[in-house]
């Protein structure tokens, strides 16, 4: 049986995620009415549903209760959720955040040296192997990532809690065995208190803001 037909759409979908991820931290940037924040919020309440929706299509919805049946058969096990579902969270919001607070080309160096440091973790913590060609690409990607350290001169904040962050995530979803669609439809979850805590917290600042403005309008209008 030929793969080449898997391969290629494998690397159409990859490439059209690619697109989609640029544009989706592009547009932040023109949402100049709305903080991180906020941005966060909505996409964690849009995703949900959606990534539901898809679950229940795909016919993966077993996937959810067998996590679910570990809340009560593993002891710590709901702890690892809380942490797993913090890590992700945290790099959702430092990517709707980091545009709109000039942050933008450390957050890109940050996702450019992830995969090395995913590589540095898989054959650390799992023993992975890697192929010539494998290893030949990461050679060809840490030159790239030392150009870029030598004209940028820096390493922000956001940059390290990309590339260091992100393999922790994934190393700790392995790890639990959660490394599945499932695993991040929970994720996606338990952050919906945080999100609504956010969202209401915007919402009263935004008011408090309205009643501000418009009492300052009215004293102008009465000088």
């Amino acid at each position: 049986m030929s793969t080449h037909p898997n391969t290629a759409l494998g690397i159409s979908l990859n490439v059209t995620a690619s697109v989609l991820f640029a544009l989706m931290f592009a547009y932040t940037s023109l949402l100049g009415t709305l903080a991180g924040t906020e941005i966060y919020g909505w996409r964690i309440v849009l995703t949900i549903p959606c990534l539901t929706l898809f679950i229940w299509l795909k016919g993966n919805w077993s996937q959810v209760v067998v996590i679910y049946r570990r809340f009560y058969q593993e002891r710590f096990f709901f702890l690892t959720r809380i942490l797993s579902s913090f890590l992700i969270g945290i790099q959702l919001w430092l990517f709707m955040w980091a545009p709109s607070h000039g942050y933008g080309l450390d957050v890109s160096l940050g996702y450019f040296m992830m995969p090395i440091s995913m590589v540095i973790v898989g054959r650390i913590a799992f023993k992975e192997q890697m192929s010539r060609f494998q290893q030949l690409s990461c050679i060809f990607a840490v030159l790239g990532i030392l150009n870029l350290l030598a004209s940028s001169q820096t390493l922000a904040w956001p940059t390290l809690l990309i590339c260091l962050g992100y393999p922790i995530y994934f190393w700790l979803r392995q790890k639990t065995k959660t490394n599945n669609i499932g695993g991040l439809w929970f994720d996606m979850m338990l952050s919906l208190p945080v999100v609504f805590s956010l969202s209401c917290k915007a919402v009263s600042s935004q008011k408090a803001y309205l009643k501000a403005h418009i009492r300052f309008g009215s004293f102008q209008d009465l000088d």
